[in-house]
């Protein structure tokens, strides 16, 4: 039996990861990571200063999505800008201000217009995944091509928000405006 090389594995992996992505939650999975990760490159307007109270970021999540139990698993484990982070079922769209990032399910579009308008000028990262919440006004959404997951960011509803994008995300973004 012939064994393969570390090298070997991971380009084996790389190819199995898009089309395993697709099934048993793992796209919905990543897209939580992502998420996380991506926070890094996002800034924040400044806190009140020096000690006050590390109050949690609130994830809310309006909407029926299967990312949610994902989001919850990561909350615990992550922290934004030194902050713990929660995560909200959002119910009411008066809850929105209370949010640092709002993940908005498909199931919402048909109020997508008072959500957006809800977060507007508030220092909220909206996130979503359904195609044309990126041309909406959505900050960030995923989608799939050719079965590997990508994500776009609204330029346009980047610069009127009061949050600072990276150049770094920027250029990893598919952009629309």
């Amino acid at each position: 039996m012939t064994m393969l090389s570390p090298s070997a594995y991971l380009i084996l992996a790389g190819m199995l990861l898009p089309a395993l992505c697709r099934a048993g939650g793992l796209e919905d999975q990543m897209k939580a990571i992502y998420v996380t990760k991506m926070t890094d490159f996002i800034e924040w307007p400044a806190e009140p200063g020096p000690g006050i109270k590390a109050e949690p970021y609130v994830i809310g999540v309006i909407g029926k999505t299967p990312v949610l139990p994902f989001l919850e698993e990561m909350a615990g484990r992550w922290r934004i800008g030194g902050h713990p982070v929660s995560v909200r079922n959002i119910s009411q769209l008066d809850e929105i201000p209370g949010c640092r990032i709002l993940f908005v399910a498909g199931s919402e579009e048909h109020r997508l217009g008072e959500i957006l308008d809800k977060a507007a000028g508030r220092p909220i990262l909206t996130v979503g995944d359904t195609k044309g919440y990126g041309e909406k006004g959505i900050l960030i959404n995923f989608y799939v091509e050719s079965d590997y997951l990508r994500f776009e960011i609204n330029v346009r509803a980047a610069h009127t928000s009061t949050l600072k994008f990276s150049s770094k995300l920027l250029k990893l973004a598919r952009i629309v405006s």
